[in-house]
């Protein structure tokens, strides 16, 4: 254990998210051009957009779209959290386009930076397990590959499109975060590591009650190493670094 860097080099997490977004953006450029015509891939997307503008006019969140519903509203049971993720990006924009402006940029750019954040994500988490050293796992292989996986896995990439703003992508990054950081408190026995789970976590639910399960496996993980720990000094690291996903 005292051989292994328990955080990735940092270039292969900038090849994994040049990687990942990149993919994204090659697998959506298609649809790039309508979005600047104001056409917008999914009714998801267009619903949140509104609500964050129309929130942005009532300065203050909404949690209904006001102009759906024949004039009545819908509520979405969508979190803020991603809101805000949203306008943190849009902001730079809106500056000089207006916040209609912003957001629209903000919905070409979401999902590929999303992406790039999961293939960075999954980099780091998985690097402690394969021993990297260099960027290299044991057998030779590129920590990067993980993320040319995640970029031409379909069923994760639809929700990373250009003009696709979701919870989806941000959610899985939580997830690998997390595990991420239980696998650091297994190996280590560091607390500071369960506390970082336990955010990570928590940012996840916050996202969505999807998050619900791999919160629970990343938390299960370092407690079944705490009950099949035979040394009572490294139980003890272990109940501190449980004690601090709480």
């Amino acid at each position: 254990m005292s051989g292994i860097e328990l955080t990735s080099p940092p270039r292969p997490g900038r090849v994994a998210f040049v990687l990942t977004a990149g993919l994204t953006v090659l697998t959506s450029i298609t649809s790039g051009p309508g979005l600047f015509s104001a056409g917008l891939i999914e009714a998801d997307t267009a619903m949140r957009l509104v609500r964050i503008e129309d929130s942005i006019r009532a300065g203050s969140p909404l949690h209904a779209v006001l102009r759906d519903s024949s004039g009545h509203g819908t509520v979405l049971h969508w979190s803020h959290l991603l809101d805000t993720l949203v306008l943190i990006v849009a902001s730079p924009f809106a500056a000089v386009l207006g916040w209609h402006g912003g957001l629209t940029a903000a919905a070409l750019l979401f999902g590929p930076l999303c992406m790039g954040a999961l293939g960075v994500a999954v980099v780091w988490a998985v690097a402690p397990l394969c021993q990297a050293q260099d960027g290299q796992t044991q057998g030779g292989a590129p920590l990067w590959l993980a993320a040319l996986v995640l970029g031409l896995t379909p069923s994760i990439g639809q929700y990373g499109l250009i003009g696709t703003v979701h919870h989806h992508v941000p959610l899985v990054v939580t997830a690998a975060l997390s595990c991420g950081w239980a696998v650091r408190a297994v190996m280590g026995g560091s607390g500071r590591a369960g506390i970082w789970c336990g955010v990570c976590t928590g940012a996840g639910l916050w996202f969505s009650p999807e998050a619900l399960a791999p919160g629970l496996m990343a938390v299960g993980g370092i407690w079944t190493a705490w009950i099949v720990q035979p040394s009572l000094v490294a139980r003890q690291a272990l109940g501190q670094a449980l004690a601090g996903t709480g």
